[in-house]
């Protein structure tokens, strides 16, 4: 069946008005989460953001559009409801199995290293989580229909552009409350990681006061020697807490030697080295030569 301009300028429409909202969506969940990330050395950082960013248009471009072409509001209010729980799904579903076979993926080395084990009460994080999103979702749904006819009747993009700031402001609030279901608990673990670590660098010719190397934990870092801490380095997550992730583990490599360092309550408390080191082929040439030289 042939599609009339004004269908087509209608659902295209409904399909903008959705793309946009996953959009910023993922923009919230994801992008200054991997920013952040970035910033603190994690292998990795876009690599929640990126699949997100791509799953979250194409799927709420769909409803978007399916919605505009149905032209029933209850139908859109279904819609958008049932998009809102697969997104808490994939909110669930990139940082740990998506994570886990990724790093594994791109870095084997570390691949014997990891272990993220699913967390307790999975389906209290997808009840919640749903609830929060499924109300902005749904008021997204019942306006969709709304602000698409009054979009087509006003001349000019002044009604385009209301549109698109309606949906972009609902979705944008379910992506921060989503962001903050997980992502915090991983983000600031290692952003204090790093902080600890740059700190122990960039001290590492000064007499630092004793209460401030205790209140910064600064011999977590030292007690592995200064050779190590002031190498290059990347943090790759190993485990956690599956019950409230309040600790998390992260595998640190400097340069090719492989430690452990553990974070409760982001505080970083314990660093040790794991039992397979200098993998790097650089590190063994030199380790094998300094052997044969003593």
């Amino acid at each position: 069946m042939k599609l009339t301009p004004f269908e087509k300028r209608r659902q295209g429409l409904g399909a903008l008005y959705g793309a946009v909202g996953g959009l910023v969506f993922a923009v919230l969940a994801w992008g200054f989460d991997a920013i952040s990330l970035a910033q603190s050395h994690v292998v990795l950082p876009f690599g929640k953001f990126l699949p997100g960013l791509i799953l979250c248009v194409l799927l709420c471009s769909f409803v978007g559009w399916l919605s505009a072409r149905i032209d029933k509001a209850a139908i859109a209010f279904l819609l958008w409801i049932s998009i809102s729980v697969l997104l808490v799904i994939i909110i669930l579903w990139l940082p740990l199995p998506w994570m886990h076979w990724l790093t594994r993926f791109a870095y084997p080395a570390y691949a014997s290293y990891l272990e993220y084990p699913a967390l307790v009460g999975i389906s209290q994080f997808i009840i919640l989580g749903s609830i929060g999103l499924a109300i902005l979702a749904g008021i997204a749904g019942l306006t969709e229909n709304l602000l698409i006819d009054s979009a087509m009747e006003k001349q000019g993009n002044g009604g385009v552009v209301g549109m698109i700031f309606l949906v972009a402001m609902l979705l944008g609030i379910g992506g921060f409350l989503m962001d903050n279901m997980l992502n915090p608990n991983f983000r600031d673990s290692a952003e204090s990681m790093n902080a600890l670590i740059q700190f122990a660098v960039d001290n590492k010719d000064n007499d630092v006061d004793p209460i401030v190397a205790r209140t910064n934990h600064l011999r977590t870092i030292t007690q592995l020697g200064e050779e190590v801490y002031t190498q290059p380095y990347q943090l790759v997550v190993q485990t956690y807490d599956p019950m409230m992730l309040t600790q998390i583990d992260y595998l640190i490599d400097f340069s090719g030697d492989l430690y452990t360092c553990t974070v409760v309550g982001n505080a970083p408390v314990y660093c040790r080295s794991v039992l397979i080191r200098n993998y790097h082929p650089v590190r063994r040439l030199i380790s094998a030569l300094s052997s044969i030289n003593s």
